[in-house]
């Protein structure tokens, strides 16, 4: 696929004669195309009284509060909120397609947030090993998503990436927020 292809496909056909140099598009609307953009495949919300602890939870791991055992870097309550999202995630796994490929999103607190995101065809394995290395510094899943099942999920894991790209570039442009990307 090249370059034109990927760009159009996620933002849809350029007005005519403009170039696919990002220097010579407007981010605003790159926003306004990404914003158009709709989800068809399920989210899962969390239940009323899984969000109320998950709030309490989340202060507690910005404030890097230390948990009452001095040999796990994580509270029960961290504990506790890493698998009311892995039943989360257990949901978006198809009965008849758990080992298909898809693309996952998944949110984890400590004294900041992160989210990392990926592509794999054993969810819930790539889920722990995020877990377990982000638990030893103090962070803990806060939320997550999955994709249905597809063919091949990597090409829908950089279509992600590369609009995450023109989506920060688009802030760090304003002077508003400055990060970096990393994928999974």
């Amino acid at each position: 696929m090249t370059e034109t292809n990927m760009f159009e496909l996620i933002f849809g056909p350029l007005p005519e004669g403009q170039s696919i140099d990002l220097a010579d598009i407007e981010f605003g609307d790159i926003l306004k195309r990404i914003d158009a953009v709709e989800l068809t495949s399920p989210v899962y919300p969390l239940a009323p009284r899984d969000l109320a602890r998950i709030k309490v939870i989340r202060k507690d791991l910005q404030a890097a509060t230390k948990p009452d055992s001095c040999h796990d870097p994580l509270s029960l309550g961290a504990h506790a909120m890493g698998w009311i999202i892995r039943q989360q995630l257990e949901r978006y796994l198809e009965p008849d397609h758990q080992r298909a490929d898809r693309i996952y999103v998944l949110e984890f607190q400590g004294p900041w947030q992160y989210v990392m995101y990926g592509h794999t065809t054993n969810l819930m394995a790539r889920v722990t090993e995020h877990q377990r290395a982000a638990a030893p510094h103090g962070f803990a899943r806060a939320n997550g998503w999955a994709s249905p099942g597809v063919a091949n999920a990597r090409m829908l894991e950089q279509t992600a990436l590369f609009t995450l790209a023109c989506y920060i570039i688009s802030i760090t442009a304003s002077g508003s927020l400055r990060c970096r990307l990393s994928s999974a």
